[in-house]
């Protein structure tokens, strides 16, 4: 497995275009090279590719996808199986912490799941329709973290069971509960199960 990420960095081939990415969102560090070319060149020194490869970034900051769409150009040309994009999780609008501050000092309550102040699933809805378009697989972030009655807040009653720890960014807490979300998405049984039980 190979984990690579880069601060607010999306997956896109553009080295120009990082760097107005950074400049845009006020980070003091510049990218000599994308981490999407750094890891499509460390795919290609390798014997065997991945056969899968997840994508996933703060999408809603991203406007120009055409960028992306060269990043899963160059996987699939690298054979790789499944290019899979993880959509967009919730975007608090002054953060989770905040939210359930104000809630509760309005309620006396605190929330399991707050619709006010927290995206709705128009990125959701328009990643989505990139990644058919694009030919990759797709997994719902939004639709694991949000319903009809709000997105989540936390997954128990402690303050490390919060699943944000700013507007974007999950906590452990969060993460885990999201991986055990889309976990039968990313690595569908019997399917998957069955050709790792072949390869033993």
């Amino acid at each position: 497995m190979i984990c690579a990420n880069d601060e607010a960095s999306p997956p896109n081939m553009d080295v120009m275009q990082a760097r107005l990415f950074y400049l845009m969102n006020r980070y003091t560090v510049q990218p000599s090279v994308t981490i999407a070319a750094a890891v499509v060149d460390q795919l290609t020194s390798l014997a065997a590719h991945p056969e899968i490869v997840l994508l996933h970034a703060w999408w809603d900051g991203y406007k120009d996808l055409e960028k992306l769409r060269e990043t899963i150009g160059q996987l699939k040309a690298l054979d790789v199986k499944r290019v899979v994009i993880l959509g967009p999780v919730p975007v608090w609008k002054r953060t989770l912490p905040h939210t359930l501050v104000n809630f509760y000092r309005l309620r006396h309550t605190i929330a399991d799941r707050i619709a006010a102040g927290v995206s709705g699933p128009e990125g959701d809805a328009r990643m989505e329709a990139f990644s058919k378009s694009a030919g990759t697989e797709y997994i719902s972030a939004w639709h694991t973290l949000c319903d009809s009655e709000g997105c989540m807040t936390r997954v128990g009653p402690s303050a490390n069971d919060v699943i944000i720890t700013d507007n974007v960014h999950l906590s452990d807490t969060g993460s885990n509960f999201l991986i055990e979300g889309i976990k039968r998405s990313l690595f569908p049984c019997p399917e998957f199960c069955q050709e790792q039980i072949l390869r033993k």
